[in-house]
């Protein structure tokens, strides 16, 4: 068993189609969708089992959106249903797993608690913890961006007076840095977003993201804007943005339009 990778809809989908024959299956645009917003979900992973190279099972922690009918997550789970999750237990299984899920649900909605319990600090980037975080932000962004797609802020970049940092740390680990950097012309731009990967799915970038959207609005500014790439390495990121409200949009500052970029905006009210 292992994690669910973006790319692995069109295979669950098929499981789908072929576990629940009664069900007409989500258009693809829109489960797609659903898809990338449940992988990106604070506090939830979903895993799937193969056999002869073939997804042929899933499960979950916590709960997923229903793919086929285009469900959406409940508040906290409350009401969360095994019909509610791409596949089938076992035969068997339903009433013990009906008695499990009422036993555990307290005890689960307590763990997913603490774990959006972040410290939310203005970084100097002093720090080798903090440094370490930043360079392994670059070297991803090299790593899934083409040659001159990259405007991604070294250590000199965000030491200027115009970008304040800020990191999310839980028991003094640092999960999770984000940047705020004022515009000329009284616009901001959100910079720099990256989370450890012990941290992914914790929520620690959402916090850090509210935190600077906040901070933003204190400030006076009107429009946040950010740039971003294309592609799977970037979808779970688009999606937590755009959970926040922003929406895409035209190129600001000095940016310029590539096929691979693209430009998401924030009107704060």
């Amino acid at each position: 068993m292992r994690l669910a990778l973006l790319t692995e809809l069109p295979s669950l989908l098929a499981l789908s189609a072929a576990s629940e024959v009664n069900r007409a299956v989500e258009p693809y645009p829109r489960a797609e969708r659903i898809w990338h917003e449940t992988l990106a979900r604070p506090g939830l992973s979903i895993f799937v089992s193969e056999a002869q190279d073939r997804v042929a099972a899933t499960c979950m922690l916590v709960a997923a959106p229903n793919l086929v009918r285009g469900g959406r997550l409940r508040r906290e789970c409350r009401h969360a249903r095994r019909s509610d999750v791409v596949g089938r237990p076992r035969p068997g299984r339903a009433a013990d797993a009906q008695r499990s899920n009422s036993k555990h649900q307290s005890s689960r909605l307590t763990r997913n608690r603490k774990k959006a319990m972040f410290d939310i600090v203005e970084d100097d980037m002093s720090g080798d913890d903090t440094r370490q975080l930043l360079a392994w932000h670059l070297a991803g962004m090299h790593a899934d961006s083409p040659p001159g797609g990259i405007f991604a802020l070294d250590l000199s970049g965000l030491q200027v007076p115009e970008v304040t940092v800020w990191t999310a740390r839980r028991n003094g680990r640092v999960a999770s840095v984000g940047a705020l950097k004022m515009l000329q012309n009284g616009g901001a731009e959100v910079k720099s977003m990256r989370t450890h990967p012990d941290f992914l799915r914790q929520g620690a970038a959402a916090r850090l993201l509210n935190v600077i959207i906040a901070e933003a609005k204190r400030r006076g500014v009107k429009r946040l804007s950010l740039e971003t790439g294309s592609g799977p390495a970037f979808e779970p990121a688009l999606a937590l943005y755009r959970r926040h409200g922003f929406r895409n949009g035209p190129p600001f500052a000095s940016y310029d339009q590539t096929a691979f970029n693209q430009f998401l905006h924030l009107a704060i009210i």
